[in-house]
């Protein structure tokens, strides 16, 4: 269940439709002598166009690499993953995407009249609060200077109208959180929201077996 509350209004400001964000990734609830920490994505790439996105996440010097590539438009989002030299690709629909965001429950948004610039722009603030005691709560920035029609569409946060630039994901266990370093208006080729051939159509239930087999390591 999520609940939206409200105190502030949006402001107009000139939209940029396409281009790349950088993000940096730290990771909160690891503790900084964890060897694991070392291997995990350290940045990821958010490019857009068209109402669509792909992610870019890679470690392990390219052995693991992560894509999310989303259609805001359809709600559909497509999952490519390669752990060494296996390819995986799935694909989710407004239904299926709840398994995706399975760490997610019981939690509220709550706006705030606070605002911080990131990566040249001004984000508002949202706590995020969860009733589970196990999930830490935190601060997330959104800005609506970025237009993509519904882009949290595929989130826990629905309820955010605006580009995130700053907040945490927890998936396969692993808690990250992501910080807008640079927006950049520039074209983004049609064909980076294309699947490879090369990689296998699986069902998301062995995906997520296999992103599950993967990351428990780093849970200790």
């Amino acid at each position: 269940m999520l609940n939206l509350i409200s105190c502030d209004s949006s402001i107009f400001h000139p939209k940029l439709s396409e281009g790349e964000i950088e993000y940096d990734v730290t990771y909160p609830a690891m503790e900084a002598e964890n060897v694991m920490v070392e291997f995990m994505p350290e940045s990821m790439t958010y490019k857009f166009k068209n109402n669509k996105f792909i992610t870019d996440l890679s470690a392990g010097m390219g052995m693991f690499k992560a894509n999310f590539i989303g259609d805001c438009e359809t709600h559909k989002m497509t999952h490519l993953v390669k752990m060494v030299n296996k390819k995986y690709n799935t694909v989710y629909d407004e239904n299926s995407i709840a398994i995706l965001n399975k760490a997610y429950d019981d939690f509220t948004l709550i706006e705030t009249n606070s605002t911080k610039t990131i990566a040249g722009y001004e984000c508002k603030k949202i706590w995020v609060i969860f009733t589970a005691v196990s999930m830490p709560n935190f601060e997330l920035y959104y800005t609506s200077d970025i237009s993509i029609k519904d882009p949290n569409w595929s989130l826990p946060f629905t309820g955010v109208e605006g580009v995130l630039m700053e907040y945490e994901m927890k998936r396969n266990g692993i808690i990250m959180k992501l910080t807008a370093t640079s927006v950049k208006k520039t074209d983004v080729e049609d064909d980076v929201f294309s699947v490879p051939e090369e990689y296998e159509d699986v069902t998301i239930e062995f995906m997520e077996e296999e992103l599950d087999k993967l990351f428990e390591t780093f849970n200790y």
